[in-house]
């Protein structure tokens, strides 16, 4: 995480390679030598499901065999099978880096004392997705003992999937902090400027953001009370403090999460551990009480939990107020996003939303124009209940007057994107625009012209060169050759 600067980064790596001639071993900054002292840019993040993914050096004692590789996040251990799973970016391997998993808040450097030992252990099994920027990797909790207590992150299903711009994220990782290597688990804590099919967007403020080292970290958003992995830490400027962009971890999810978890672990049965989760003693079993406690939202979870198919659900949530709405989803997002995230994926209890949200009617020009340029605002809209209220209310032009956030941009993308052809309430009354609505990153993009040129194919930064064993030697050949594909590269 870092407020950081290009040139403090350049000369750690100037460094790194006069090292064998005489320079100093390269030592992280005094402000990076303790958690008590604040980092600009981030701050100690003490949550252990965030974790290092690393390649060791066998026989390297020095900062110049730097270990770090990417980020990533526990979203289930499997103690039977005594394996577990991190999600982390795709861009993170290579065909011949053998990496470990490091599970601890600081890293094992060669040649520097550790008061915070990470345990380490081995990778089983690796997919990359086909879609989008995202890998789970399977790890072995034997291969050191796993002693430390960790809560898994759920990651974001697209049936919870209801994050949108003005919301908070909080990123973490190991990345970078202020232009030198850091070898401490850091936040720093961003509002989504924007969405788009794929990503999270983010318009960094005072210079903070995700830098080298931190990408396949999460960027974590709570939503009714749970903590949920909302993206992936991708890319950004080669700065790291004008703008992100993590992938939507809802994308993954149905693709690559839950058929390579189900592939290798057990997974019980959604109507078993939802009911157990409702029951006293479950983790819903307040939110349970809540939803019973008023009649509509009650008779919801009742009609839901009968429910065989994706449209039953929804039908059932139909004319219910705002109030039983908002207690029902509460429940939901315990069941299908936390207590069964797992056992409940794209099942009639936790079911993906209608593609693009709403029915447009027979407006066939309407329809098409709100699923080619506002699909993503629009699925994001049903998923809120405010938001689906209002856009269910007759009048979805009056979203735009909404609270920041999903409502808003929705309203925003209906009015500005799409009014010419879904608001001519008659033939002599339209609301004439040829105003787009306009994507977040290429807004940023347009913004940076000729400042901080990116790498079409992905922008993403690695933490060090896959191959990269020893940074001394070779770095200088690194530094000339591949100047363009690090400014990207962003391992966090």
């Amino acid at each position: 995480m870092s407020l950081s600067h290009r040139q403090g980064f350049l000369a750690l790596l100037l460094c790194l390679y006069a090292a064998p001639s005489g320079c100093e071993s390269p030592q992280p900054s005094s402000a990076l030598s303790t958690l008590e002292t604040p980092i600009n840019g981030g701050e100690p993040f003490f949550n252990d499901a965030v974790v290092a993914l690393i390649l060791e050096t066998p026989g390297c004692s020095s900062w110049t065999c730097f270990p770090l590789m990417c980020s990533g996040t526990i979203i289930k251990l499997d103690p039977q099978q005594r394996v577990g799973y991190v999600l982390t970016a795709s861009h993170c391997f290579d065909e011949t880096a053998v990496l470990r998993v490091s599970v601890g808040i600081e890293l094992d450097i060669p040649g520097e004392p550790n008061p915070n030992p990470p345990t380490k252990h081995a990778i089983l099994d690796l997919q990359r997705s086909a879609l989008v920027d995202a890998a789970i990797v399977q790890f072995d909790l034997d291969s050191t003992p796993f002693e430390v207590d960790v809560q898994p992150i759920p990651p974001l299903s697209p049936h919870s999937d209801r994050v949108g711009g003005g919301m908070t994220a909080i990123q973490a990782g190991y990345g970078l902090a202020d232009g030198f290597l850091s070898s401490f688990r850091r936040s720093v804590t961003q509002a989504i400027s924007g969405i788009s099919k794929d990503t999270l967007n983010y318009h960094s403020v005072d210079g903070k953001g995700t830098c080298f080292g931190d990408s396949g970290g999460p960027a974590l958003v709570e939503l009714d009370g749970i903590l949920t992995v909302a993206g992936i830490i991708r890319s950004g400027d080669r700065y790291c403090e004008i703008f992100d962009a993590d992938v939507r971890t809802s994308k993954a999810f149905s693709e690559l999460i839950v058929p390579f978890i189900r592939e290798r672990s057990a997974v019980g049965e959604c109507d078993t551990c939802a009911a157990g989760a409702r029951a006293p003693g479950g983790e819903c079993v307040d939110a349970m009480t809540a939803c019973q406690a008023d009649s509509a939202c009650g008779q919801a979870q009742a009609c839901t939990t009968a429910c065989s198919d994706d449209a039953c659900y929804w039908a059932c949530l139909e004319g219910l107020a705002s109030e039983s709405v908002a207690l029902f989803q509460v429940l939901d997002t315990c069941q299908c996003n936390s207590a069964c995230w797992l056992e409940c994926a794209d099942t009639p209890l936790c079911p993906a939303p209608p593609t693009c949200g709403f029915d447009y009617g027979d407006a066939d020009s309407c329809a098409g124009c709100m699923t080619t340029n506002c699909c993503v605002e629009a699925t994001s809209c049903f998923l809120d209940p405010e938001c689906r209220a209002c856009a269910s209310s007759g009048k979805p032009e009056t979203c735009v007057n909404g609270i920041a956030g999903v409502t808003q941009t929705f309203g925003t993308c209906y009015t500005a994107g799409c009014g010419y052809f879904c608001m001519r309430e008659e033939e002599d009354t339209r609301v004439a625009t040829d105003t787009a609505v306009v994507n977040d990153v290429a807004e940023v993009s347009a913004e940076l012209e000729g400042v901080a040129p990116m790498n079409e194919a992905c922008g993403c930064r690695l933490a060090r060169p896959a191959q990269g064993r020893d940074f001394g030697p070779m770095l200088l050949a690194f530094l000339l050759g591949v100047w363009g594909w690090w400014s990207r590269r962003r391992l966090g």
